[in-house]
């Protein structure tokens, strides 16, 4: 289960890593459960800036598929999970899947070529 995270510094210095990979005494079956999309931490940066209610956002949330794998790990497979929210951050986005109109001083690294997700704003 996640905890709250203590948000009254800066969210990003005392938050969690954006996912978590677990792995059992043994990895007997060459299998990875992944959950990118079941992270439910929504930073403070992140909220306070919103105009639509935090539960409009956890509509895109796939809520609780972590807790229907969280026994692969005692059964020799891996598991990865998020622990953002997929609004605050998706992991199942290529890193150069920016959108250059969100920096003043241009994309702080290499981007693609704008996808059909970035211009809908769904970026990394």
């Amino acid at each position: 289960m996640q905890t709250a995270v203590d948000r009254s510094q800066n969210p990003l210095e005392t938050s969690p890593a954006a996912f978590i990979l677990e792995r059992g005494e043994a990895v007997i079956a060459p299998v990875i459960f992944a959950s990118p999309h079941s992270g439910s931490i929504y930073p403070r940066q992140m909220t306070d800036l919103l105009s639509v209610p935090v539960r409009d956002l956890e509509r895109t949330e796939d809520a609780f598929v972590d807790e229907l794998y969280a026994a692969a790990p005692q059964q020799g497979s891996i598991l990865l999970h998020a622990t953002f929210a997929r609004a605050f951050v998706d992991l199942n986005r290529d890193a150069r899947e920016l959108d250059a109109s969100m920096f003043s001083d241009g994309v702080p690294r290499v981007a693609g070529m704008p996808s059909a997700r970035v211009k809908a704003g769904l970026g990394c």
